[in-house]
């Protein structure tokens, strides 16, 4: 039903999916302590409007994960026992991806975001979508006559 109401697609919000900017954020960050202004200035660096996903950023940089990436503990009861004692799941989940030091400011744990990174990868591999894009919303209604 969107293509026949495309007013009620947010474009700027939607455009930048979580995954999107988690894969960015992995890509992008330096091996050393940035402030939230200059990860801003990273992301505008890649023409990335900003405006519309600092917040998702900051959460990132706090301590979120995408929704998905790794099972939560309502999903977990659903996996078998191997499942739920992957390894990645658990370095995942065992450690934050950053520090935070002082206001705004954070410090990569650098094998924390090695093994986020080639997570990732294998998540990208047996996919066909790539994360590396953002979403391009274009609806084309043919109109028959």
């Amino acid at each position: 039903m969107l293509p026949f109401h495309p007013q009620v697609l947010e474009v700027p919000r939607q455009q930048y999916t979580d995954y999107f900017l988690f894969t960015e954020l992995l890509r992008l960050i330096p091996d050393r302590a940035l402030s939230f202004n200059e990860i801003i200035q990273l992301f505008e660096t890649r023409g990335i409007n900003t405006r519309n996903c600092q917040q998702r950023l900051l959460a990132f940089l706090e301590g979120e994960l995408p929704a998905g990436l790794i099972p939560n503990n309502t999903d977990s009861s659903w996996l078998n026992l191997t499942s739920r004692e992957n390894f990645d799941y658990k370095a995942i989940a065992n450690a934050p991806l950053f520090e935070k030091q002082g206001s705004l400011t954070y410090r990569p744990n650098l094998p924390q975001l090695q093994s986020l990174r080639r997570y990732l990868d294998l998540i990208q591999a047996s996919t066909q979508q790539s994360l590396e894009e953002p979403y391009t919303v274009n609806f084309v209604l043919k109109v028959v006559h």
